[in-house]
């Protein structure tokens, strides 16, 4: 059995891993949704090489769509993760840590990361409307 001391730590270590897998997460989604709308936008090009089928312009707005919806509900799930692991980070540090440690890191143990998961909202979003207004202009 573990004393408090040796359980802390190993919370320590398992929830900082588990923020950075939950990062890594969202680092995935946004390349596995900005590639699948290069394909889609790729397929849906009339002059395309590749794909002769024609796709009725109504269903390639619900699969853009489709995958605004699959990458907003996975990343926001990821930010509720990082929030709830990053709350349990900074409340097993501020009770095992040393007041001068707590000083230097003023009680955020754990780095904010927002502009990075702007930044990839915003991309795969900014991508997702090209599709949408190549779609409507061809």
């Amino acid at each position: 059995m573990f004393n408090d001391e040796e359980s802390a730590k190993l919370a320590l270590s398992d929830t900082s891993k588990r923020i950075s897998e939950i990062k890594d997460r969202q680092w995935k989604v946004a390349t596995h949704c900005a590639l699948i709308l290069v394909f889609l936008a790729t397929i849906f090009n009339d002059n395309s090489p590749w794909f002769k089928t024609k796709i009725p312009t109504c269903y390639q707005y619900v699969l853009v769509a489709a995958v605004v919806v699959y990458f907003v509900s996975i990343f926001t799930q990821t930010l509720k993760n990082i929030g709830r692991f990053k709350n349990i980070y900074n409340e097993i540090a501020s009770t095992w840590l040393s007041d001068g440690v707590k000083a230097k890191y003023q009680g955020e143990f754990i780095e904010d990361e927002g502009r990075i998961s702007v930044s990839l909202a915003a991309a795969v979003i900014v991508l997702s409307v090209l599709v949408a207004i190549t779609i409507a202009t061809r």
